[in-house]
């Protein structure tokens, strides 16, 4: 009986290997990452019991055939070498369902961390300047300047963009924010953080450009916060309340009662504040050098 030679080999090898794989692979679909404005790329998370790995499909009828929790076997995929290598499924690739896959608890957690990795590592501004060129990094700042946002052909589509400049500790550096995160919600004064920033150059300056996987996040100004935990309250009036923390003397900070009613979440009846303090104090919070509270 004829048979075809071209029998099935694992994820791991083919990644390993890069090129065109002549075997067909096998995998099981774990994730789909979020759409881009690519509307002909797909892009899943694959394994099987060797490995996990990034696929990216660019044919239509192929990316039909890919859905999370289902087992396919790729015909004519290409393993592309890059930052981390993947699979490409294009035209000429053939996808077709096959039986269940199994895979591992630690391939699963694998594709978890590719579907959903942990943010760069937090560096200083002062390094940006001397790290590599496409590294990825995660920064603290106050934005000391911004542009208005551009519209700029990026490989041949119209993309947004717009340039702020963000400061640490008397160092500052430019900071691209591409597509939806030019709509980002600051302004100038504001302290942020941003995950994922990839360092790019131009005119020999280092600057960062945010990727699909940056996040952009208002925090408090640094060392303006102390956490603490309130241990006692006063009520002062109808309007304001005294409430002692556990910190050093234990000092008394007086704050509307609708800031914490509002905080806490709580649900007052007959304008009683003293019941429903009694069954939340001591509770843990944040106070600002303002004196004002996040609960």
């Amino acid at each position: 009986m004829a048979t075809n030679s071209s029998q099935p080999y694992n994820l791991e090898q083919a990644l390993k290997r890069g090129g065109s794989t002549c075997q067909p692979l096998r995998v099981r679909v774990l994730h789909e990452r979020l759409a881009t404005s690519d509307a002909v790329k797909r892009v899943f998370i694959i394994g099987d019991s060797s490995s996990a790995g990034e696929c990216v499909v660019y044919d239509k009828l192929a990316s039909g055939r890919f859905h999370v929790g289902s087992s396919v076997v790729i015909l004519n995929a290409s393993v592309k070498v890059a930052r981390k290598n993947h699979v490409e499924v294009s035209a000429r690739s053939r996808v077709k369902e096959t039986g269940n896959v199994t895979i591992t608890e630690e391939v699963e957690e694998a594709g978890r961390l590719l579907f959903n990795p942990p943010p760069a590592e937090f560096v200083k501004l002062n390094t940006v300047e001397r790290s590599p060129v496409k590294k990825l990094v995660s920064i603290k700042g106050q934005v000391v300047g911004e542009e208005l946002t551009q519209i700029v052909k990026f490989m041949g589509k119209d993309t947004e963009v717009r340039n702020i400049t963000v400061q640490e500790e008397n160092v500052s550096c430019r900071v691209a924010l591409w597509r939806d995160k030019a709509q980002s919600d600051f302004k100038t004064g504001d302290y942020l953080e941003i995950t994922n920033v990839v360092t790019s150059t131009f005119l020999d300056k280092m600057y960062l450009s945010t990727t699909q996987n940056s996040e952009i996040k208002k925090v408090p100004r640094p060392d303006d916060s102390t956490e603490t935990t309130v241990i006692g309250f006063e009520v002062v009036d109808d309007d304001w309340i005294e409430l002692t923390t556990n910190e050093v003397g234990w000092p008394g900070y007086v704050v509307r009662q609708s800031v914490l009613i509002e905080g806490l979440e709580i649900d007052v009846e007959d304008g009683d504040i003293k019941e429903v303090l009694r069954d939340k104090v001591p509770f843990s919070c944040t106070r600002m050098k303002s004196n004002s509270f996040l609960l």
